[in-house]
């Protein structure tokens, strides 16, 4: 199946510009913030960073970031006017959804380059030498993990009938591997099922 053919460019311009206070926000805010703190990061031109330390304020954004865009982009189903007049275009609701779908995961993209560009880019201010190789893995590293975070917002928006419904959905839906992971190797249930 091609989705691309179900993507509508002059919806998706529309609904960007429709929420684009918000986009731009959140957006913008954190590649300044990131920037700053890679700067106090770099002052320390003795210590050895790791890509977990160069990523600490993406560790935050990764959960707020995709999900205020899935939000943003499908602020439609939270109001019964909207959801009435996006019904009411003639565009079938897998189009409005693919052509979401495919701007979200374009801003999640253009958000991570800009943040690989400033992460290269504060390097060089200060003098602080960067692997290339360290700079592809912080972009492939959070491009796929804010995928998989926006693919799961994505669940929560379609089984949610509010944005508080959402993020817990998203927060379960985040949360539940990790949980059952650790239960499952942890002692406690080790000694209870298995002696």
């Amino acid at each position: 199946m091609n989705l691309i053919k179900y993507w509508n460019p002059k919806f998706a311009i529309q609904n960007i510009k429709k929420s684009k206070s918000i986009l731009a926000l959140f957006l913008g805010l954190f590649p300044i913030l990131n920037f700053l703190i890679l700067l106090l990061m770099f002052r320390d031109q003795s210590s050895v960073l790791q890509l977990d330390s160069l990523s600490l304020l993406q560790f935050i954004g990764m959960y707020l970031i995709p999900m205020i865009i899935g939000i943003s982009l499908f602020s439609y189903l939270f109001k019964r006017k909207s959801v009435d007049f996006i019904g009411s275009m003639p565009l079938s609701r897998k189009t409005i959804y693919v052509t979401n779908v495919i701007t979200g995961l374009g801003l999640l993209a253009i958000f991570v380059l800009v943040n690989t560009g400033i992460l290269f880019f504060a390097s060089k201010i200060s003098g602080y030498t960067l692997p290339l190789a360290m700079i592809g893995d912080y972009f492939l590293i959070w491009l796929v993990t804010y995928f998989f975070i926006f693919a799961v917002s994505m669940i929560a928006i379609s089984v949610s009938g509010n944005i508080m419904t959402v993020i817990a959905v998203s927060m379960l839906l985040f949360l539940l591997i990790p949980f059952l992971h650790d239960y499952t190797k942890s002692d406690g249930i080790k000694q209870k099922y298995f002696t």
